[in-house]
């Protein structure tokens, strides 16, 4: 291989590492931890009950139970359709994300979530867990996840840096509802992925490339103006 075209080449996967941190990847829910069985309901932007999905891209689905029973979503129809109770079940939703590597955080946005001190109303609680593709706990348990939430309250966006991350990965949602009295639920929606940090050196290795090919050429160009 030439000199020109190892440059190329370098060049070309300097791009492609730029490119690639850029990506994100969707969380998909699943039947449990580990698993790759697909469960739940999507709407796409503008669909779905009560007043629909805001959030801008395809988003999960679901309703915080106000049950007394324990379940997983979308597992036998939990969480997908709206109940009545002062709560007091917990529901957990499970979400697979692949491909994924490399230095990266969660990002999850919610719209209109019954957050515990941070929207209304009171008596809502909520935790999550990360964990890799074997089943072990990546991040500790956060049981109050008011703390890591921005937003207002039409719309709350959680971010969570993981760190190095391999693929695949899990997260673990518990959602909870405390009342002292009874209610009817409405529809919430969720979109979480999982994005890369985009590597410092990779941009400045693209145009390192850039430049000494150029260089090259303007050499060969010289040369052969001079013979």
């Amino acid at each position: 291989m030439s000199l020109s075209k190892a440059f190329c080449v370098a060049a070309l996967v300097a791009t492609i590492g730029v490119s690639a941190a850029s990506a994100s990847t969707v969380g998909v829910t699943v039947s449990a931890n580990g698993s790759n069985t697909v469960v739940g309901v999507t709407a796409a932007p503008g669909a779905g009950p009560d007043g629909g999905n805001q959030l801008g891209a395809t988003a999960v689905q679901y309703y915080i139970t106000l049950g007394n029973a324990n379940g997983t979503y979308g597992v036998g129809g939990f969480g997908l359709s709206s109940d009545t109770g002062n709560g007091g079940g917990t529901e957990s939703m499970f979400l697979k994300f692949s491909p994924v590597s490399g230095n990266s955080v969660l990002t999850v946005r919610f719209q209109d979530l019954d957050l515990n001190h941070a929207n209304d109303p009171a008596g809502f609680l909520e935790s999550l867990r990360v964990y890799t593709g074997g089943g072990t706990a990546l991040t500790p348990l956060i049981t109050d996840i008011g703390g890591l939430v921005t937003g207002n309250s039409s719309e709350q966006v959680l971010k969570l840096a993981l760190g190095v991350v391999n693929d695949p990965l899990w997260l673990r949602l518990d959602f909870r509802a405390s009342s002292t009295f009874d209610g009817r639920n409405t529809a919430e929606y969720l979109v979480a992925t999982v994005d890369p940090v985009p590597l410092p050196g990779a941009l400045p290795l693209f145009v390192t490339g850039l430049g000494a090919l150029g260089l090259l050429n303007w050499r060969r160009k010289r040369k052969a103006l001079v013979a």
